[in-house]
């Protein structure tokens, strides 16, 4: 029993010296693991990725939320060439907040 202790305390100390690394390896692969699984449903869901520009112009085709499928009404929204500002109204249950939260 005390050899298996002697062991056990060895490769306790061994762990312990190699903690940060195990920190970065295992923060590493969670972050790759991310990364795949959001790129597989993406490709799951036929996404697409967004085109960031600098111009203060913002457009949206066919915009959906990717859990929803084939229940929601898809948006098309533009804003920043012809027009500078928006007012949303309509019925509650109507989308207004679902444009909000797309457009951000």
């Amino acid at each position: 029993i005390a050899e298996e202790y002697q062991v056990l305390a060895y490769l306790t100390g061994a762990l312990a010296e190699q903690e940060k690394a195990i920190d970065l390896i295992i923060e590493t692969i969670t972050r790759l693991d991310i990364i795949f699984a959001r790129g597989k449903y993406s490709r799951e869901i036929h996404g697409v990725t967004p085109l960031i520009n600098q111009s203060e112009y913002i457009k949206i085709k066919q915009g959906r939320h990717p859990l929803i499928q084939g229940k929601a009404v898809p948006l098309d929204f533009e804003l920043g060439n012809d027009y500078r500002g928006l007012v949303i109204t309509g019925a509650n249950a109507g989308g207004k907040t679902v444009v909000l939260k797309t457009v951000g």
